[in-house]
């Protein structure tokens, strides 16, 4: 299930993912939900890495 999600950008971003759009042929929406869904992915995988590096590197940690 798809749920509305408004974000503010500037104008220059506006026009470039319009003309993103026009030239991939996708709407708007499809192309931010594709990127946020990519940003979140990158970031949960990097978080979870530091915080993995962060408990090897303590002293005393026994959780892997």
């Amino acid at each position: 299930m798809t749920e509305i999600l408004s974000v503010r950008v500037d104008a220059t971003l506006k026009k470039r993912l319009e003309a993103l759009a026009k030239n991939a042929r996708r709407s708007k929406s499809f192309l931010a939900a594709e990127a946020i869904a990519a940003y979140v992915q990158a970031e949960e995988w990097q978080l979870g890495e530091i915080q993995q590096g962060l408990r090897d590197w303590m002293p005393g940690s026994s959780e892997s």
